[in-house]
């Protein structure tokens, strides 16, 4: 247990939530930074919107599906590495 009293179990999994909805959110952000130098425009992140093309939909869909893929593998691997080096072994059940 902590100062606060929270459990080490709970400790990790709010530290996993919160790594991960950073990483997901500037990921996606990178990307659309990087579509917009590319093509001078905004993604088509509705593909239901007049004018977008469904190749250029499928395309973003599929480089923020993969992109946000990857990244949470990658953080979920170095916060386990970071909690083991600072913590100890992961707790039990996660």
């Amino acid at each position: 247990m902590s100062i606060l009293n929270i459990s080490r179990k709970t400790q990790y999994k709010a530290l996993d939530k919160l790594t991960t909805i950073g990483v997901a959110v500037g990921t996606r952000t990178l990307l659309k930074k990087g579509w917009e130098t590319i093509y001078k425009d905004s993604p088509p992140e509705n593909p239901n919107d007049p004018g977008v093309i469904w190749k250029e939909a499928f395309l973003w869909g599929a480089a923020v599906g993969l992109g946000v893929g990857l990244s949470k593998v990658l953080i979920k691997i170095v916060l386990d590495k970071s909690w083991n080096k600072y913590k100890g072994p992961k707790p039990a059940g996660e």
